[in-house]
């Protein structure tokens, strides 16, 4: 895993800073969840169904034996599970945005300082909302991210990309195939892609019975690869490992 010492941390807090002032002006509640997520509430959203090969599994060692203890727990694998599990079972009364970075972890197949890790930042704002609530964030905060981006002088472009949170044979999984609900920001020439924005209809309301008005929550993201931000950074034109 990589660490950020000196300028490198440096960087880092200066673009953790910029996405701060972004969830400021989506008015965003500022909220921070257990890194340790119960294995049962990740395979009721689906996502331990779809990606069990991402998880990383937490456990005690028995004290006697040495030998796992069995707890069911993962390493949080994205920093939006923890406002969905905050509400199951509530009923929200206006539309909430909701902003949470932290460490994230999945078992990667392989490993490159800062582009591909194990453990790295997510920094995302979650909406919670009626449909078209969302669609509006979704859009203004895109406009947003992408300014924020193009005045750090990163070339990228957004691209239609496939939606982790659906199972694979889940209808809607099956829907985004003709209505995009992800899209990507990669890097001109490079196949790295540094945020995304996400669209999640009804799929987390529905999965932990969260509603507003009467009507099942829908909801969408705004995530950022702080990480691969800082790759993006120091390899652009004139950056320190670009000069």
């Amino acid at each position: 895993m990589s660490s950020h010492i000196g300028p490198a941390l440096g960087l880092k807090r200066e673009v953790e800073a910029a996405l701060d002032e972004l969830a400021r002006n989506e008015g965003a509640i500022e909220e921070e969840h257990s890194l340790l997520i119960d294995a049962g509430l990740l395979e009721r959203s689906g996502w331990l169904t779809s990606f069990p090969h991402l998880a990383i599994a937490a456990s005690g060692i028995h004290p006697e034996t040495g030998d796992f203890a069995g707890e069911r727990f993962v390493l949080a694998p994205a920093s939006c599970h923890g406002v969905y599990h905050h509400h199951a079972g509530t009923t929200i009364t206006s539309p909430q945005v909701s902003h949470v970075r932290g460490s994230v972890f999945r078992n990667e197949s392989s490993y490159t300082p800062l582009r591909r890790q194990r453990q790295f930042t997510m920094d995302e704002l979650v909406c919670l909302a009626d449909p078209d609530t969302v669609q509006a964030f979704l859009e203004r905060t895109k406009s947003r991210l992408t300014d924020l981006f193009e005045s750090w002088d990163l070339s990228f472009a957004w691209q239609v990309a496939t939606d982790p949170f659906y199972r694979a044979m889940d209808p809607a999984a099956l829907i985004q195939k003709l209505v995009p609900v992800k899209w990507e920001a990669v890097l001109a020439g490079d196949d790295l892609a540094i945020a995304s924005v996400n669209v999640h209809n009804q799929h987390f309301g529905e999965a932990f019975d969260i509603s507003i008005a009467g009507e099942v929550a829908s909801s969408g993201c705004i995530a950022v690869g702080v990480e691969r931000v800082l790759w993006a950074l120091q390899h652009r034109p004139g950056g320190a490992n670009n000069d």
